[in-house]
């Protein structure tokens, strides 16, 4: 099939544009999470509770490259925490979390009042709607101006652990859980994030126990692949209850992720100090080597009120996770579009291209003739676009995505309107 596109993007730009399209394609109004290039490495990430300063730190001798960051509902944007991360090497992730937030501290906004911009949580006087400050958040990221991972309302499938969660005190339900997501990722994504928000969905590892312990199955609450850029799981091994192993902790869950996506997995919270290689339990390097084998691409650790890890530990994690591929999510897994062709009528332009094997969709980043450089990602049912152009040489190249990254560029061509 040939693909056409130029983007809604161009239209403020004096390009007035019209889509054929499958009807399929035209249902749904959310927006699609389609950030800018390939998902941030993810192999170490780090928190400790140094960030409660809104201070960055680290681990002596380490150097993460996710640095992890817990936001209440309606705090601010911790600007100066993910600036030095970034200068440290590190990309940002956000944990948004529906809770504490006002002068009603322990006030919790439903799913429902989030999902209809209707919560009175978000502002300094408590009656203020969240819509303002989830705009802020996108409008940080915009001026942040670098690759940004979030996630929003984590482990919601954990009994007993969060308000949100599954049978807890909000009685949220899947549907309601998903609606919430979507709202707070439009919202943040429409306020200029868009580019830069990778947005990772990060439910608790279930471990395939029977109802009535606190770990629920999290396929439910899968919002679908157009609303997830990136998956983690939250998990600690515990040797009291004999889930001490990788696979016992994680073993279920990656199954069960595999059956929702094949992008990569990054254990974005666990504890491996319990791991110390005695009373049966795996040591670090095992538990690590365990994860990468079976599709993880890093780990998190989580330091707070609990014993750290050892020096040796340390050393043993970094070694174990050297054999982690440089990023899951950034092979050249895909050609550049090929045969791209400008078809230019008066002022009506037709771009055309070779469709790309294993293509879910194109990303086309056009130069207009003012300087102006412009992006849009569109599906590849997309069959045909034609546009109203200004006056000029038109500058453009062409790559294909899918689930696991972006391909190459094509090279770059031109077409010229002269009337």
């Amino acid at each position: 099939m040939f693909g056409a596109a130029i983007g809604a993007a161009l239209a403020a730009a004096g390009l007035s544009l019209t889509a054929v399209l499958p009807a399929a394609a035209a249902t749904g109004t959310a927006p699609q999470a389609t950030p800018t290039g390939t998902a941030p490495a993810a192999t170490l990430g780090i928190w400790t509770s140094a960030e409660d300063s809104g201070n960055y730190s680290t681990v002596a001798g380490q150097h993460p490259n996710i640095a992890n960051f817990y936001l209440a509902w309606g705090e601010p944007f911790p600007t100066s925490f993910f600036n030095a991360a970034h200068a440290a090497g590190a990309t940002p992730y956000l944990e948004l979390e529906p809770w504490n937030a006002g002068p009603n501290f322990n006030g919790v906004p439903s799913m429902t009042s989030i999902a209809s911009n209707t919560s009175a949580d978000c502002g300094p006087d408590g009656t203020s709607s969240c819509l303002p400050w989830l705009q802020s958040i996108g409008q940080a990221i915009k001026a942040f101006g670098h690759p940004f991972i979030l996630t929003f309302a984590h482990e919601f499938n954990v009994a007993g652990q969060y308000p949100w969660a599954e049978t807890d005190s909000e009685h949220t339900t899947p549907a309601q859980w998903i609606s919430a997501w979507d709202t707070v990722q439009a919202d943040i994504d429409n306020s200029g994030a868009s580019p830069y928000a990778w947005w990772m969905w990060a439910p608790g590892a279930d471990t395939g126990c029977q109802p009535g312990c606190s770990l629920y199955p999290f396929t439910p609450y899968w919002p679908g692949a157009a609303h997830v850029n990136m998956v983690g799981l939250d998990g600690y091994p515990n040797t009291q209850f004999n889930q001490d192993t990788f696979q016992q902790t994680f073993g279920h869950a990656f199954a069960e992720m595999k059956t929702l996506t094949n992008l990569p997995i990054f254990i974005s919270e666990t504890d491996l100090a319990p791991e110390t290689g005695t009373g049966g339990t795996q040591t670090v390097t095992q538990f690590v080597q365990s994860a990468l084998a079976a599709g993880a691409t890093g780990i998190l650790q989580f330091q707070d009120g609990t014993a750290p890890l050892s020096t040796q530990q340390w050393s043993e994690l970094d070694a174990a996770l050297a054999a982690a591929p440089a990023s899951a999510h950034t092979k050249a897994l895909l050609a550049g579009p090929a045969d791209m062709k400008a078809a230019v009528s008066g002022s009506h332009v037709k771009l055309s291209w070779n469709s790309v094997v294993g293509a879910t969709g194109y990303q086309v980043q056009i130069k207009l003739p003012s300087g102006k450089i412009t992006n849009s990602k569109v599906p590849a049912a997309h069959s045909l676009i034609t546009a109203a152009a200004a006056k000029g040489t038109y500058h453009y190249k062409i790559r294909a995505y899918n689930s696991k990254g972006s391909g190459r560029w094509s090279g770059t061509k031109t077409f010229t309107v002269i009337s």
